[in-house]
């Protein structure tokens, strides 16, 4: 989908991740998403140019096999955009790519909003019924969208996997 406005995942900040002394270099291209800023914890890779772009897509393949080799459901969205880099500095024309591992919906009963799977960062709700649009309000999706999310110790357990590669 492409729309002519600027979205939150457009410019989500994010912070880089702390690496090991024995990280892969390529590792510094992993970033987390600013949990200050966001509702989702999740990563960010940010390709500059076509002459990363071959990176970014292995280290997003690495990340999602991490995620089906551990059963941990996640969202991945592709997008244009800007974010700060390590000098502080705003980059922009960057392709990013942003994903967030969440809470598997596995056992849940069906919303009869919207389903947290289908939940976008960028803050599209796929809303099922008119009914429940007309009743659904921020403070209720927001509620909803919380359930998706990770406990601290299971995130913090992926950062830390994710600082090894």
């Amino acid at each position: 989908m492409n729309v002519p406005y600027q979205l939150g995942m457009d410019v989500c900040p994010s912070l880089p991740l702390k690496i090991s002394a024995n990280a892969n270099p390529i590792n510094g291209k992993i970033r987390q998403m600013d949990p200050s800023r966001t509702l989702f914890d999740g990563f960010v890779l940010n390709s500059k140019s076509e002459d990363d772009i071959e990176d970014i897509v292995i280290l997003m393949d690495k990340m999602i096999k991490y995620f089906h080799d551990n059963e941990i459901p996640y969202n991945v969205v592709w997008s244009r955009g800007s974010d700060i880099n390590a000098n502080g500095e705003l980059e922009s024309a960057l392709v990013r790519v942003l994903i967030w591992p969440r809470f598997s919906g596995e056992g849940l009963l069906p919303h009869p909003a919207f389903d947290n799977a289908c939940a976008e960062l960028d803050g599209h709700l796929p809303i099922k019924t008119r009914e429940e649009f007309d009743k659904l309000t921020g403070e209720s999706a927001l509620e909803r969208l919380h359930t998706s999310k990770l406990s601290k110790e299971k995130f913090d357990s992926i950062l830390n996997d994710f600082a090894k590669f």
